[in-house]
């Protein structure tokens, strides 16, 4: 869903980008795992000693890692009920505003005359009728004929309550205390009815954040999953929230999809606009392989290598899919079968075909 995100989901396109930041997290876990930096593999004929470890099989909830914009939770377009031209506008974006307070009006003198006109035809509907209640008491009108007086007094009356209530709804007022996300119109513009001139956040403890995830990801989450929102404002901090929004439609020009969490301040103050990282657990668990992190080498986007042993004691390197972080260890989708252990230390010295020799 694109028209939620507007400008801010491009900036957060622009800023953040789920891969790259799961391979940078994946970088930090590799090179302490390693604990030295990268050298040139060994000469041909040389063997470097390594050590190995256990493949662990596992069915884990691998969590999605993700980064958005925090946003109020609920967001009105406001916009008046009849076209017109806009006379005046009184906040700007990002401005903070009390319940009913006056945001913004159109030119009234159409409207007002509107009003007036069915003030008029009203008044004139209600004489019309006294006279043809006098003149049916002295049997000068037919009964059909105060009836139908009747009937022009009940539709002058109606066409006077439309009018007054356009009047009203020319003026916008703030139907909740909250902040100004937008201003889609300037004064003097001409709107059509039900065009959005403001945006508007609702500012309760609730807020909520989208997730811009691929379609490996999109996949594994459904509403109801579990997430933590942390905002870059307080470091440290973990506020628990929950999938409550699933699009089903990627955006146009990302291919990506969008996937919403609500969560609440817990007595921290926010802001609409703070940028937050995203943690995402989904309920049903994926069966991975487990390794540890020294094991990876040559992290690109979601996929690596590990090297395995053969009988040969000949490193042989095999590429990996990445599914996410699962404490120390690196889940892997997709393992080859048959291979029960991998080198987790040594592994950034070797290429495919080395010799080594393993210490137990």
């Amino acid at each position: 869903m694109e028209t939620e995100t507007g400008p801010i989901s491009g900036r957060l396109r622009q800023n953040f980008n789920f891969r790259s930041y799961l391979v940078s997290l994946l970088f930090l876990f590799i090179a302490g795992g390693c604990g030295h930096k990268t050298t040139k593999p060994l000469p041909e004929g040389e063997f470097l000693y390594v050590k190995t470890s256990p493949v662990v099989q596992s069915t884990a909830a691998v969590p999605v890692f993700s980064a958005g914009v925090i946003m109020p939770e609920d967001e009105i377009n406001l916009s008046f009920k009849t076209p017109g031209i806009i006379e005046e506008i009184r906040v700007i974006e990002g401005e903070k505003v009390k319940k009913d307070q006056f945001l913004a009006s159109l030119n009234l003198s159409e409207i007002r005359s509107q009003v007036q006109i069915a003030e008029n035809a009203w008044l004139k509907a209600t004489r019309d009728h006294e006279r043809a209640l006098k003149l049916f008491a002295d049997s000068a009108v037919t009964l059909e004929q105060l009836q139908n007086s009747v009937t022009a007094v009940n539709m002058a009356k109606a066409n006077l309550d439309i009018a007054r209530f356009n009047l009203e709804k020319s003026v916008i007022r703030a139907p909740d205390d909250g902040i100004i996300l937008k201003r889609l119109s300037k004064e003097n513009e001409l709107v059509a009815a039900g065009y959005p001139v403001l945006i508007f956040g609702v500012m309760k403890k609730s807020w909520k954040i989208t997730a811009t995830l691929s379609d490996r990801d999109f996949v594994r989450i459904s509403p109801g999953d579990s997430a933590i929102v942390m905002p870059d404002a307080w470091p440290g901090t973990e506020l628990p929230g929950a999938v409550f929004e699933v699009s089903e439609v990627p955006g146009r020009l990302t291919g990506t999809y969008d996937v919403r969490i609500k969560f609440s301040d817990r007595g921290h103050r926010l802001a609409a606009g703070f940028m937050a990282g995203i943690k995402i657990i989904p309920a049903a668990g994926e069966h991975v392989t487990l390794v540890p992190a020294g094991a990876v080498v040559d992290a690109d986007s979601l996929s690596g290598y590990v090297f395995c042993p053969d009988e040969a004691s000949v490193a042989r390197k095999i590429k990996v899919e990445i599914s996410g972080l699962e404490g120390e260890m690196v889940a892997l989708r997709n393992f080859p079968p048959g291979i029960s252990e991998v080198i987790s230390e040594g592994a950034a010295y070797l290429r495919d075909g080395g010799k080594v020799k393993v210490i137990k």
